[in-house]
């Protein structure tokens, strides 16, 4: 059988499509990296909010603790979802790195030597 899958595969369109999976995560990586930035400018605010709800009283203390109390939450759901995208970006970029490793031996295009487990290789 792996011969005929050999002889009949063009394994390569599948090592080009894992190649687009590895680079489309890596797209979005680099995509969410940029909102670092972005989160220091959130903190920096955080801080400032905590800074005045010290130096507020009455009403005003009240609104800037909800303020401050939304953003908080805001921030914590948006890091929650930002490490869930990155960390599915780095499982699709490990698997397919992965599958690249196994179809490459299945590659009619490139010419390679059969390789032989060295736990056969014993018994032969």
């Amino acid at each position: 059988m792996p011969e005929l899958i050999m002889k009949k595969v063009p394994i390569v369109r599948l090592i080009h499509a894992e190649c687009d999976q590895i680079a489309l995560s890596l797209k979005i990586r680099e995509t969410l990296s940029r909102y670092e930035e972005l989160e220091r400018l959130e903190d920096g605010m955080k801080e400032y909010i905590a800074d005045r709800i010290i130096e507020a009283t009455g009403y005003w203390k009240q609104v800037l603790q909800r303020i401050f109390d939304f953003v908080t939450k805001l921030d914590e759901v948006q890091d929650l979802q930002i490490r869930s995208v990155l960390e599915a970006a780095f499982r699709i970029k490990y698997i397919s790195r992965y599958e690249n490793e196994i179809l490459k031996p299945l590659d009619i295009r490139t010419s390679r030597k059969r390789l032989q487990l060295t736990l056969w290789s014993d018994a032969a």
